[in-house]
């Protein structure tokens, strides 16, 4: 059998500031303050520091991922939320991007797992 051992400056970082599950976005917001505050000192941090702020990484990125999942949709989907959120309608949109010479996009779909781009196929600029 094992035996996991941590130095004594860990060990008394961890009785400061007891690591546990996050469940709630006060714990959360809790955490994140004092990674800030690491993050913040980050080129004069001890060992035991470095440590504790992986390990508060990997709690507040599990809550985060949990809690702020996205979800699956479609690009056009998601312009149509963010438009809305925006209050946007396409006719706001062109007016934006009138100074943008007009192209002409196709999505580039190459091998499974590699991603999606766009390609301009004709241009004007």
């Amino acid at each position: 059998m094992s035996t996991l051992t941590a130095s004594p400056e860990y060990t008394a970082l961890l009785a400061k500031i007891p690591p546990k599950v996050i469940r709630t976005e006060k714990e959360n917001e809790a955490y994140t303050e004092i990674l800030y505050d690491l993050d913040r000192r980050s080129k004069t941090l001890t060992p035991a520091e470095k440590e504790l702020a992986q390990l508060l990484t990997l709690l507040i990125e599990d809550f985060e991922e949990k809690r702020y999942r996205l979800p699956r949709a479609k690009p056009l989907e998601v312009l149509h939320i963010l438009m809305d959120q925006h209050g946007l309608r396409q006719k706001d949109l062109q007016e934006e991007s009138a100074e943008i010479p007009p192209c002409n996009l196709e999505l580039a779909v190459p091998a499974e797992g590699q991603g999606i781009g766009i390609v301009a196929t004709t241009c004007c600029w």
